[in-house]
């Protein structure tokens, strides 16, 4: 048996709670925005507070948009969850995923699953932040897939979009925009966990203190056609720190990355790590005050490093110091020698262009849906209907 859950849109401060005692959830069309006074402008409630786990399996989430929710949305020990064409915007707390064990003695404010499958299609998340690590997700012992998501104007002091431990993830056609970091890596945070982009692009991402996009400790880490464009670390590492990490980048770009510190790495740090790029390209990435197109690489006497058909552009400087094993063949291109192949700053322009428009037909989606629930929740709310109509196939 399946139950289908349709709700109106909600504006309203008081606590939601739905108990689901079948296998699968589904619930379609919510808008839940929080109405508070400025003093106090945030929801304190979960949506989803008393669904029983151990009976609800599967939950399928779809055109849902919360706006200023202090607390996570929903949690459960799920098998698989299902969020699509979805937005979370302005919230308090970032969405957090981790096994029941680790939750059992923690206060009951974020979203917890053990061993489970989480799918985010085509969901928007937006101003997020958290005062820990993963300012917009954060996940534990979990798969995770992201599939044509956007995570923009983020925060944390570690990993402001995403923060992992012991888990596998795929984040494909995704993109990151303007988020912050107050200590290291505004994209995503990695820790013992396997972890691959592709077709991603990321720019204008800032960190400040190291990793501007990029923080792995103890992962495995694979970049495939994905684009860095001017990201930032106040100290080292402008886009990606590696530390005890494994690294593979193929057919990726990146321009216009940079670090303060002048003996660091505008592209990378390599700690205790092994590094390939291949068929990857770097250009006008900086270093120092000054902005000078020095070193692409800090890199450790404990570390591999390996660069195989690839290109680079302004950087006079593999890597910073005399440390480190760096392999290059002869097909690796240096300044003068470099065909110009990689996207220029116009196709970067594009590829966002069409970032926003994405974006804007989400929260434009969100927005209609919201506006015709409220008139159909009007007219209910006019001929005496129950507000929550639940309905069992």
């Amino acid at each position: 048996m399946i139950f289908f859950l349709f709700l109106g849109a909600v504006s309203s401060c008081q606590a939601q709670s739905l108990i689901i005692l079948n296998s699968i959830l589904k619930v379609h069309n919510i808008t839940y925005t929080s109405r508070s006074s400025i003093s106090s402008p945030y929801l304190f409630s979960p949506l989803f507070l008393g669904i029983p786990t151990s009976q609800t399996n599967f939950i399928h989430l779809k055109d849902m948009h919360f706006t200023k929710v202090s607390q996570s949305v929903f949690y459960g020990n799920f098998k698989s969850v299902l969020i699509k064409d979805s937005s979370f915007r302005q919230m308090a707390k970032p969405i957090h995923i981790e096994s029941t064990e680790y939750f059992k003695d923690r206060i009951l404010d974020r979203v917890t699953y053990s061993s489970t499958t989480i799918s985010l299609i085509n969901t928007l998340f937006e101003a997020l932040q958290s005062n820990s690590k993963g300012g917009a997700f954060y996940s534990i012992n979990c798969q995770v897939d992201f599939s044509h998501c956007l995570f923009s104007e983020n925060r944390a002091p570690n990993g402001a979009s995403i923060a992992l431990e012991n888990c596998h993830a795929k984040i494909l056609f995704t993109n990151f925009s303007h988020n912050f970091a107050e200590i290291d890596a505004a994209v995503l945070y990695s820790e013992k966990s396997e972890v691959v982009f592709h077709k991603c692009t990321i720019r204008d991402c800032k960190s400040e203190k190291s990793s501007g996009s990029i923080f792995s400790q103890e992962s495995k880490l694979t970049l495939n056609q994905c684009i860095f464009f001017q990201n930032y670390a106040e100290d080292t590492a402008g886009v990606l720190t590696l530390n005890n990490s494994i690294l593979s980048s193929k057919d990726c770009f990146f321009m216009n990355n940079e670090c303060k510190l002048l003996n660091s790495g505008s592209v990378a740090s390599v700690l205790n790590s092994s590094c390939l790029y291949e068929h990857t390209s770097f250009d006008q990435n900086k270093n120092g005050i000054e902005k000078k197109p020095e070193n692409l690489f800090s890199v450790d006497d404990r570390s591999n490093l390996t660069i195989i058909s690839s290109s680079c552009v302004s950087n006079p400087n593999l890597k910073a110091g005399n440390y480190g094993n760096i392999v290059y063949d002869t097909s690796t291109l240096f300044p003068g020698n470099c065909p110009r192949e990689d996207p220029t700053i116009p196709e970067i322009q594009e590829e966002f262009r069409a970032f926003i428009e994405v974006k804007s037909a989400i929260r434009s989606k969100g927005f209609i849906v919201s506006i015709i629930l409220l008139i159909a929740v009007s007219i209910l709310v006019f001929t005496s209907l129950p507000f929550l109509v639940v309905e069992i196939d």
